[in-house]
């Protein structure tokens, strides 16, 4: 079992056939159509971005495609960062012939689909800790969420809802590492953590997880809850209808498959929440509303602060035609 390293590692990305589309992504991307540069401040050197953007034979050949893609890295810089991005923002705009640019039309997820794109980047670049450590505001979102929706279909006691939620943090905290158990250190540490913002006693915390591996997959959280919650009317609870649970709860486009993506991977799931304290349009989505309730003493606030000197701020994406920021991406960066 590895981490979920892109989108298409996850359950719901990994249904999508990604050969051709890559090979056409390769093409365009050697060309050199939209390359732009990312300054973050945590590399020594910058990072490529490819925006798929149009308006070449080789991008406009491009299926379309939602999430951002990993490439092999045909620059010099690939013997820093062999693995790059590729992002497809056609939906947020288009191509301007006479002024040979790309128009956008959608700054606020154009601004939002390249921010998870550079998050992305850093999460295949550093160690998953730097990221799982930054609050456990996001922890304590993804268990709330998810115990709170499938409280709700199956009519469970709160006693059986905080086990959901407890077994939900536990499984979040899983996808940042591809070990089958948690170190005799780190699992204390992490069970401390679930049972101060579940509101769990820590003997039930202690009594349900200590002696469980790490879970991996959304499959192996629906088994976990299977056997650790004794409720009949889960028996009806299986993947379809775990998604369909979880879903609709965000806000744009193709809102439910980034939705299902977040589930399993990590810079999709701190994107949202991100944008749940930093963004006017996305605060509005369910999931915003279920984060900003564990706002306590401005950390929300602290969290989009703390990822946004990790991303190297509104100006970390340069477009290396003009050596200036891309504009958009700096005026949305918090839209």
């Amino acid at each position: 079992m590895t981490i979920n390293l892109s989108a298409y590692d996850t359950t719901v990305g990994s249904v999508f056939p990604l050969k051709h589309v890559r090979d056409h992504v390769a093409q365009a991307s050697v060309s050199g159509d939209g390359a732009m540069q990312v300054f973050t401040g945590q590399h020594e050197t910058a990072f490529p971005l490819f925006l798929i953007q149009g308006g070449t034979s080789f991008s406009d050949a491009v299926p379309r495609f939602t999430h951002p893609l990993p490439i092999a890295n045909p620059l010099p810089s690939a013997d820093k960062h062999p693995t790059v991005l590729a992002l497809d923002v056609r939906n947020y705009g288009r191509w301007y012939t006479p002024t040979q640019r790309f128009e956008v039309r959608n700054g606020i997820e154009y601004s939002w689909q390249m921010r998870r794109a550079v998050l992305n980047q850093i999460w295949m670049s550093v160690r998953p800790e730097t990221l799982r450590d930054l609050s456990p505001l996001p922890a304590a979102a993804y268990a709330a969420l998810i115990s709170d929706c499938v409280a709700r279909k199956f009519s469970l006691n709160p006693h059986e809802r905080m086990s959901v939620a407890v077994l939900a943090a536990y499984f979040y905290y899983g996808l940042f590492t591809d070990a089958e158990e948690f170190s005799e250190a780190e699992k204390p540490f992490l069970l401390g953590k679930i049972a101060q913002f579940t509101h769990v006693p820590s003997e039930q915390v202690f009594g349900l997880l200590d002696k469980m591996p790490v879970i991996h997959g959304l499959p192996s959280l629906i088994e976990a809850i299977h056997q650790h919650v004794a409720n009949v009317a889960l028996e009806n609870l299986n993947l379809g209808t775990f998604l369909s649970l979880l879903v609709g709860l965000w806000w744009g486009s193709e809102s439910r498959e980034i939705m299902g993506v977040a589930l399993e991977h990590v810079p999709t799931w701190l994107s949202v929440i991100d944008a749940s304290f930093s963004s006017a349009v996305y605060k509005r989505s369910v999931v915003a509303r279920m984060a900003q309730n564990f706002d306590q003493r401005g950390s929300g606030l602290a969290f989009s602060r703390s990822l946004e000197v990790l991303m190297g701020g509104s100006g970390a994406v340069m477009d290396p035609r003009t050596g200036v920021p891309d504009p958009t991406y700096r005026d949305f960066f918090h839209a």
